[in-house]
C-alpha cells in the first residue's frame, strides 16, 4: 500500500457519487415517499451505507491505498449502481410469485397455527438435546453477546453432526414472523398466544446474544415491519420520516455491541474504530490484491456459498467459506479463535471476475431485486406477504457485506415449515387451500 500521493480533493467523487445515489431514491420517492421500502431503494440506501459512508468520511485507512486507487473504487461502486440499476428496469422476471402464493395460505387461521406449530416443534430439538443438559450455560450463552459463544447451542467452527443439530433452530428462529402475525391476530386465544410470544422472544434475545449487527436488525425487523403493515398511509410516512433517527440510533447500538461484544456487554460510551459497515476499505484491499499478487477466483466465493448447507460430517472436505480464506488474506487464524471478515459484496464480485464481474453479478442482482418487489405493497395487501416481503428486503440491506446463503436459513426454514403443515393440513381437510387473495402485480 502507498501512503503518499494523496489529493485531498478526490474525497469530492465519493460526494458525487453520494449525490447520485440520493437523487437515485429522491426520483422514485417523488410519487409516494413509502416506495423507500422497496428492494430497488434499499439496495440503493445500502450502497450508500457499506460503501460511500465510509468514502465520504475520507479516513487514512481508506487514503493509504493512495488517491488514484480510492477514486477507482468510487467508480466501481458507481459502476455496480448503475449496472443494478439497467437489471432491473429491463426486468420482468417472476421468480418469487410462487413462493407469494404459498405465503398467502397463513391468511388461514387454523394453518397459520399449524406452521407455527411445526416451527416450534422442529426448534426446539437442539434447545432440548443440548440447551436443557446446562440451563445456566444456555442462559449465558444467551445474553453473553459473543463472549457466550462457547454456549450449549454455538456451532463450532467446522461444523460436526451436532452442528447439524443445533442448525434445526433456524426452525423456531424462522417463526418469528409467523408469531407476530398470531400475536397481532384477534382470533388468538391464550394459549397460542403464549406460544408466540415465547417465539418472539427467544428469536430476538437470541440475535443479540450473537453479537451479530445483522442478525439483531432482522430480528428487530419483525416487529417493525409488522407495525408499519398494519398502520395506515400517514402513519407510514411518519414512519418512513422517522427512519433517520432510527438508522442513527442502530448505528450508535451497533458501534456499543461491537466495541463490547467480546466481554459480553454493550460499550455504550466507546468510540470503535471499525463497526461493520466499513466495506469500502475492503473493496480497496481486494482492488489492490487482485489480480497483481492473487488470482480471480472465479465463482469460488458463490460455489462454496451454494454448498453451505450440505453438512460437514458428510462431507469432510467441504471447502471453507470465503470469510475465512479471505481472513486469512489479511492475516488471521479464524480456524483457531481468529476472525472471519467480509469482502463487500462489490469486492466479493471482483474478486471472482474481475471488472466484468462487478457489471454482471449487479445486473443479475438488478433482475433479483425487480422480481422480489412484484411481491410488495403495489401488488398486494395480504399481510403475510407483506411481512414475507420485507423479511427479504432485510436479508438484501445485509447482503452488502458479502453474499451469504445463512442469512437465508431463517426464511427458508420458515417456507419449509409452511409446506409441511400444508401436507399435514390438506389430509386433515381432505381438501386444498383455498386462496382469498388473488396474485396481481403492477409492472
Amino acid at each position: 500500500m502507498s501512503t503518499h500521493d494523496v489529493n485531498p480533493n478526490s474525497v469530492w467523487w465519493a460526494w458525487g457519487a453520494s449525490a447520485l445515489i440520493f437523487a437515485l431514491v429522491a426520483h422514485d420517492l417523488r410519487r409516494d415517499v413509502r416506495r423507500l421500502v422497496s428492494a430497488r431503494n434499499v439496495v440503493l440506501v445500502g450502497i450508500f451505507v457499506w460503501y460511500l459512508l465510509e468514502a465520504v468520511q475520507a479516513g487514512p485507512t481508506v487514503f493509504a491505498y493512495g488517491s488514484a486507487a480510492y477514486e477507482r473504487g468510487v467508480l466501481l461502486v458507481v459502476l455496480a449502481t448503475v449496472s443494478f440499476l439497467i437489471g432491473y428496469r429491463r426486468s420482468h422476471a417472476a421468480f418469487f410469485d410462487g413462493l407469494a402464493l404459498r405465503v398467502a395460505r397463513l391468511q388461514d387461521w387454523s394453518f397459520r397455527c399449524q406452521v407455527l406449530t411445526v416451527g416450534v416443534l422442529l426448534g426446539l430439538i437442539p434447545v432440548v438435546l443440548f440447551g436443557l443438559a446446562d440451563p445456566a450455560e444456555t442462559l449465558r450463552g444467551l445474553v453473553a453477546s459473543r463472549a457466550g459463544w462457547r454456549g450449549t447451542l454455538i456451532r463450532g467452527p467446522l461444523g460436526d453432526f451436532r452442528a447439524c443439530v443445533v442448525m434445526l433452530e433456524n426452525f423456531l428462529l424462522g417463526a418469528a414472523w409467523i408469531a407476530i402475525l398470531i400475536l397481532g391476530d384477534r382470533r388468538r386465544t391464550r394459549g397460542i398466544a403464549l406460544v408466540a410470544g415465547a417465539v418472539l422472544a427467544w428469536h430476538l434475545i437470541r440475535a443479540y446474544g450473537t453479537g451479530s449487527r445483522s442478525l439483531v436488525f432482522l430480528g428487530a425487523l419483525i416487529p417493525a415491519a409488522w407495525y408499519f403493515w398494519r398502520s395506515d398511509e400517514r402513519r407510514q410516512k411518519g414512519l418512513i420520516l422517522a427512519a433517520i433517527p432510527l438508522a442513527l440510533a442502530f448505528y450508535w447500538f451497533s458501534a456499543a455491541l461491537v466495541a463490547g461484544r467480546d466481554q459480553g456487554r454493550l460499550a455504550l460510551f466507546a468510540r470503535p474504530s471499525y463497526v461493520g459497515h466499513e466495506m469500502f476499505r475492503e473493496l480497496l484491499f481486494i482492488t489492490n490484491e487482485v489480480p497483481a499478487h492473487r488470482p480471480y477466483l472465479y465463482g469460488y466465493t458463490l460455489f462454496v456459498e451454494l454448498i453451505n448447507p450440505i453438512p460437514r460430517f458428510l462431507w469432510q472436505s467441504k471447502p471453507l467459506g470465503f470469510g475465512a480464506v479471505y481472513a486469512t488474506w489479511q492475516g488471521h487464524e479464524p480456524l483457531t479463535g481468529g476472525p472471519t471478515l467480509s469482502p463487500g459484496i462489490i469486492g466479493e464480485m471482483y474478486v471472482n471476475f474481475g471488472v466484468a464481474g462487478i457489471v454482471l453479478l449487479s445486473l443479475l442482482g438488478g433482475i433479483v431485486c425487480r422480481a422480489w418487489d412484484r411481491i410488495g405493497p403495489s401488488a398486494t395487501a395480504c399481510l403475510p406477504i407483506l411481512m414475507f416481503y420485507s423479511m427479504g428486503l432485510g436479508c438484501l440491506l445485509m447482503l452488502g457485506r458479502s453474499f451469504s446463503v445463512s442469512l437465508f436459513y431463517q426464511i427458508i426454514a420458515s417456507l419449509i415449515c409452511l409446506e409441511l403443515a400444508a401436507f399435514r393440513f390438506r389430509r386433515v381437510r381432505g381438501d386444498l387451500l383455498e386462496f382469498p387473495w388473488q396474485f396481481r402485480c403492477s409492472t
